[in-house]
């Protein structure tokens, strides 16, 4: 898989039309062509027009993708493939809040965070960007964030991490909470390039690397100790598990007439979910259950829907053509149902480990009713 970066306008399209001038992640198969089972015909495009979380194409820079990690959330079983790319500077109109995409392979849908840039030093510093993309374990990533000095010029060269699971999807006034692991201009060797764009995990160590800018400048490549980041430098896997990860399941969805989404646990202790998420096919719908959540051992969580005046109800409808989503604290999609017309009592039939079909009546909140 490869991120391509686009041009100013996202290729210049007004009409959602994408091509080799846009921002694109494109997927190859193992003869090195372009792969139809991803996207269209193996490539995805930023969510435009009517899609959700769509964008406007017209609002993005020449300085458009700059770092993409593919991080497995599911290595051990089909899917959970996640897309992250970093954008290199803010869409017009979005101030200093430059964006980290997120693509859901298996759902094929975008989400979007922002990342809070320094402001502009200007003059001979010019502006502020954002290089390269670190996957380091769990919902933790890297970024280099740099300005255009040299030298004595240079104002901001630094390594910054930050979690997702600290900002909010498309929450402009809740990005993510970054922190400074290194700065580059500080220590015994200040790393004053202009285009510090490289960072990798390998070996165990933390790599950084410049761009030598057209041959203008010497190519440096800086080791570190991957402990700045917290983490061993070992080739990072997939989130830790949280409790309840294999416990907690979609276990009935209805849309067709009364909304309701039930969770089951069938795990053997009590779990508290507080913190885990339920959203749809737009990931802007999203309902984080509040805390005091739990599901006791082999029980019913109902969450009635956007119509109810329940305590805990869903924040957006179920639609004809729609999903029901639900995501641990650790951004790990733990269980998922999609369906192309209305679905009445979609029920797992045994409660918690069958697979789904429709029951002979809805049971929300209670045992499904399941014949033989």
């Amino acid at each position: 898989m490869i991120g391509s970066e686009g041009v100013a306008g996202n290729g210049g399209s007004t009409s959602c039309v994408g091509s080799r001038l846009s921002n694109r992640l494109l997927f190859f198969d193992a003869s090195g062509a372009l792969d139809p089972r991803y996207g269209t015909d193996g490539i995805v495009d930023l969510p435009c027009g009517e899609a959700p979380n769509a964008i406007d194409w017209t609002a993005v820079s020449a300085n458009g993708f700059e770092g993409v990690a593919v991080v497995d959330q599911a290595p051990a079983a089909p899917g959970g493939l996640q897309i992250y790319v970093a954008f290199q500077r803010a869409l017009a109109g979005e101030g200093q809040d430059t964006r980290i995409g997120v693509y859901d392979v298996d759902s094929r849908s975008w989400r979007f965070y922002f990342y809070p840039l320094e402001p502009n030093p200007g003059g001979s510093a010019g502006n502020t960007f954002l290089s390269e993309l670190l996957h380091v374990d769990g919902d933790l990533f890297a970024v280099i964030e740099r300005d255009q000095g040299w030298a004595g010029e240079a104002r901001n060269k630094t390594i910054r991490t930050f979690r997702l699971a600290s900002g909010t999807p498309g929450g402009r006034g809740d990005p993510v909470e970054k922190s400074t692991a290194v700065d580059l201009l500080a220590g015994g060797f200040r790393f004053d390039q202009e285009k510090i764009e490289g960072l990798a995990l390998g070996g165990g160590a933390l790599w950084v690397t410049n761009d030598n800018d057209g041959g203008r400048a010497p190519t440096f490549f800086l080791k570190l100790d991957p402990a700045l980041l917290g983490t061993s430098g070992q080739p990072s896997g997939p989130p830790d598990p949280v409790p309840g990860q294999d416990a907690i399941v979609l276990d009935e969805v209805n849309s067709q007439g009364a909304d309701f989404i039930e969770l089951y646990n069938h795990g053997d202790v009590a779990i508290d979910v507080a913190g885990w998420r339920l959203t749809d096919n737009d990931p802007t719908h999203v309902l984080v259950l509040p805390p005091g959540t739990t599901i006791a051992a082999h029980g019913f969580l109902l969450v009635e829907g956007d119509a109810s005046t329940a305590p805990l109800h869903l924040t957006f409808g179920l639609g004809s053509a729609d999903a029901a989503v639900l995501i641990a604290p650790n951004e790990v999609v733990v269980d998922q149902l999609t369906w192309q017309a209305h679905v009445a009592t979609a029920s797992r039939c045994s409660d918690g480990t069958g697979a789904f079909r429709t029951a002979t009546a809805a049971t929300p909140g209670a045992a499904n009713a399941c014949t033989p």
